[in-house]
């Protein structure tokens, strides 16, 4: 896939080597990176930061790129109205293998992110997930050093849990 791509003709994000060489705030030799791209390729070319997350995934009508499903069904509320969101094709013979994210054990979850985290170039959007009530301020503390050492590049967001919906009536059916 790399002939005849956007990277085979050192354009890199839709910019080319002109325009990074022009606002460089590095003294990075900008021509040479691109030209070594241009002749050697690149590693994981169109895996460079898999997306979306967890809230992105909630507004596109997606579910995320690498994260487990929120919830089997949630309320999510924006600027514009609340809405009822439902895991794909759930139904009551598959619902038993949903792993809901925010039954997750957070240790568990970082395992998985840097797992991943070593065959992707830049960063995964990656968001944490937290119960308020059962985490304290060390918790927080040991899963940023457990992401840190396990070599994530960047946890995005630290998201607490708030609302739950307790009953779902047009989702049970």
């Amino acid at each position: 896939m790399f002939a005849g791509s956007d990277w085979s003709k050192g354009i890199i994000m839709g910019k080319d080597a002109q325009r990074f060489a022009a606002h460089a705030t590095t003294d990075a030799d900008w021509n040479t990176l691109i030209e070594d791209m241009k002749k050697f390729g690149t590693r994981f070319s169109y895996h460079m930061s898999p997306a979306p997350n967890t809230s992105t995934a909630s507004v596109v009508g997606t579910t995320a790129g690498l994260l487990p499903i929120y919830k089997k069904y949630f309320v999510y509320t924006d600027a514009v109205a609340p809405s009822v969101n439902v895991a794909p094709k759930l139904s009551p013979e598959n619902t038993r293998f949903y792993k809901e994210y925010v039954y997750m054990k957070m240790p568990a979850v970082i395992d998985m992110i840097a797992t991943i985290q070593q065959r992707i170039d830049q960063a995964i959007s990656f968001e944490r997930i937290i119960n308020p009530a059962d985490t304290s301020p060390k918790d927080l503390y040991e899963y940023y050093m457990q992401a840190r050492e396990a070599g994530i590049k960047t946890v995005y967001y630290v998201r607490s849990m708030s609302l739950d919906v307790k009953e779902c009536t047009s989702c049970s059916g």
